[in-house]
Protein backbone atom coordinates (compact mmCIF):
# COMPACT_ATOMS: atom_id res chain seq x y z
CA UNK A 1 0.00 0.00 0.00
CA UNK A 2 2.84 2.34 0.82
CA UNK A 3 4.23 2.03 -2.71
CA UNK A 4 0.85 2.85 -4.21
CA UNK A 5 0.60 5.98 -2.09
CA UNK A 6 4.12 7.29 -2.67
CA UNK A 7 4.58 6.20 -6.30
CA UNK A 8 7.50 4.11 -5.16
CA UNK A 9 9.14 2.95 -8.37
CA UNK A 10 11.73 0.29 -7.70
CA UNK A 11 12.39 -2.77 -9.81
CA UNK A 12 13.08 -4.86 -6.71
CA UNK A 13 15.02 -8.07 -6.82
CA UNK A 14 15.72 -9.86 -10.07
CA UNK A 15 12.97 -12.24 -11.05
CA UNK A 16 14.26 -15.81 -11.55
CA UNK A 17 14.13 -17.47 -14.93
CA UNK A 18 12.35 -20.82 -15.08
CA UNK A 19 13.04 -24.09 -16.87
CA UNK A 20 11.76 -26.20 -18.55
CA UNK A 21 10.52 -24.22 -21.51
CA UNK A 22 6.86 -25.22 -21.01
CA UNK A 23 6.47 -24.25 -17.34
CA UNK A 24 3.23 -23.41 -15.55
CA UNK A 25 3.97 -20.77 -12.94
CA UNK A 26 2.12 -19.76 -9.78
CA UNK A 27 3.37 -16.35 -8.66
CA UNK A 28 2.05 -14.90 -5.39
CA UNK A 29 2.60 -11.21 -4.68
CA UNK A 30 0.88 -7.96 -3.84
CA UNK A 31 1.87 -6.83 -7.37
CA UNK A 32 2.26 -3.20 -6.23
CA UNK A 33 5.30 -2.60 -8.37
CA UNK A 34 4.53 -0.83 -11.65
CA UNK A 35 2.89 -2.98 -14.33
CA UNK A 36 5.82 -2.28 -16.63
CA UNK A 37 8.15 -4.08 -14.18
CA UNK A 38 5.84 -7.12 -14.06
CA UNK A 39 5.57 -7.07 -17.84
CA UNK A 40 9.38 -7.22 -18.11
CA UNK A 41 9.48 -10.06 -15.58
CA UNK A 42 6.79 -12.14 -17.27
CA UNK A 43 7.62 -11.56 -20.96
CA UNK A 44 10.66 -13.89 -21.07
CA UNK A 45 8.62 -16.69 -19.51
CA UNK A 46 5.72 -16.14 -21.88
CA UNK A 47 8.11 -16.04 -24.85
CA UNK A 48 9.52 -19.40 -23.72
CA UNK A 49 6.01 -20.88 -23.60
CA UNK A 50 5.33 -20.59 -19.86
CA UNK A 51 2.01 -19.47 -18.50
CA UNK A 52 0.18 -19.79 -15.20
CA UNK A 53 -1.50 -17.87 -12.41
CA UNK A 54 -0.71 -14.60 -10.70
CA UNK A 55 -2.10 -14.77 -7.16
CA UNK A 56 -2.72 -11.18 -6.08
CA UNK A 57 -2.71 -11.25 -2.26
CA UNK A 58 -3.86 -8.27 -0.21
CA UNK A 59 -4.96 -7.45 3.31
CA UNK A 60 -8.38 -6.00 4.01
CA UNK A 61 -6.93 -2.64 5.00
CA UNK A 62 -5.12 -2.43 1.68
CA UNK A 63 -8.43 -2.93 -0.10
CA UNK A 64 -10.68 -0.82 2.11
CA UNK A 65 -8.31 1.98 3.14
CA UNK A 66 -10.10 2.44 6.51
CA UNK A 67 -7.78 5.20 7.68
CA UNK A 68 -8.97 8.59 8.85
CA UNK A 69 -7.45 11.64 10.41
CA UNK A 70 -3.74 12.32 10.56
CA UNK A 71 -2.08 9.08 9.42
CA UNK A 72 1.55 8.25 8.78
CA UNK A 73 2.40 5.46 6.33
CA UNK A 74 5.88 3.97 6.57
CA UNK A 75 7.73 1.50 4.42
CA UNK A 76 9.07 -1.63 6.11
CA UNK A 77 12.12 -0.51 8.03
CA UNK A 78 10.82 3.07 8.10
CA UNK A 79 13.15 4.39 5.38
CA UNK A 80 10.38 6.33 3.65
CA UNK A 81 7.11 7.68 4.94
CA UNK A 82 4.11 9.80 4.01
CA UNK A 83 1.96 11.81 6.38
CA UNK A 84 -1.64 12.45 5.37
CA UNK A 85 -3.48 15.18 7.24
CA UNK A 86 -6.92 13.69 6.60
CA UNK A 87 -6.46 10.21 5.21
CA UNK A 88 -10.18 9.70 4.64
CA UNK A 89 -10.08 12.36 1.90
CA UNK A 90 -7.74 10.13 -0.11
CA UNK A 91 -9.83 6.95 0.24
CA UNK A 92 -11.79 7.15 -3.04
CA UNK A 93 -8.78 8.23 -5.10
CA UNK A 94 -6.67 5.45 -3.56
CA UNK A 95 -9.28 2.78 -4.31
CA UNK A 96 -9.68 4.02 -7.90
CA UNK A 97 -5.94 4.03 -8.44
CA UNK A 98 -5.56 0.57 -6.93
CA UNK A 99 -8.34 -0.83 -9.14
CA UNK A 100 -6.88 0.84 -12.25
CA UNK A 101 -3.45 -0.63 -11.44
CA UNK A 102 -4.91 -4.10 -10.99
CA UNK A 103 -7.01 -3.87 -14.16
CA UNK A 104 -3.91 -2.88 -16.15
CA UNK A 105 -1.91 -5.74 -14.57
CA UNK A 106 -4.67 -8.25 -15.31
CA UNK A 107 -4.94 -7.06 -18.91
CA UNK A 108 -1.18 -7.35 -19.45
CA UNK A 109 -1.04 -10.73 -17.70
CA UNK A 110 -3.86 -12.07 -19.88
CA UNK A 111 -2.08 -10.84 -23.00
CA UNK A 112 0.95 -12.87 -21.90
CA UNK A 113 -1.13 -15.98 -21.12
CA UNK A 114 -1.41 -15.62 -17.34
CA UNK A 115 -4.63 -15.74 -15.31
CA UNK A 116 -4.90 -13.39 -12.32
CA UNK A 117 -6.64 -14.48 -9.11
CA UNK A 118 -7.26 -12.05 -6.26
CA UNK A 119 -7.14 -13.17 -2.62
CA UNK A 120 -7.80 -11.09 0.51
CA UNK A 121 -6.16 -12.31 3.70
CA UNK A 122 -9.30 -11.43 5.68
CA UNK A 123 -11.54 -13.68 3.55
CA UNK A 124 -11.59 -17.48 3.39
CA UNK A 125 -9.02 -18.79 0.92
CA UNK A 126 -11.38 -21.38 -0.60
CA UNK A 127 -12.58 -19.22 -3.48
CA UNK A 128 -9.05 -18.24 -4.46
CA UNK A 129 -7.86 -21.84 -4.22
CA UNK A 130 -10.75 -23.02 -6.39
CA UNK A 131 -9.95 -20.31 -8.96
CA UNK A 132 -6.27 -21.32 -8.97
CA UNK A 133 -7.16 -25.00 -9.37
CA UNK A 134 -9.54 -24.18 -12.25
CA UNK A 135 -6.95 -22.00 -13.97
CA UNK A 136 -4.18 -24.56 -13.57
CA UNK A 137 -6.53 -27.34 -14.71
CA UNK A 138 -7.39 -25.29 -17.78
CA UNK A 139 -3.70 -24.68 -18.51
CA UNK A 140 -2.98 -28.42 -18.17
CA UNK A 141 -5.85 -29.27 -20.53
CA UNK A 142 -4.60 -26.70 -23.05
CA UNK A 143 -1.03 -27.83 -23.04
Amino acid sequence: MHRMILDYDSAGADFPQVEPRRAVLLIASDFYEPVEIWKKRLEPHAAAGADGVLLNVSAGMEEDFPFSGRTRFESPGGKTSALLGRAELMRDAYRERLEAHRAQLEQEAARLGFVTVRCRTDHPAGHALAAIAAALGSKKADG
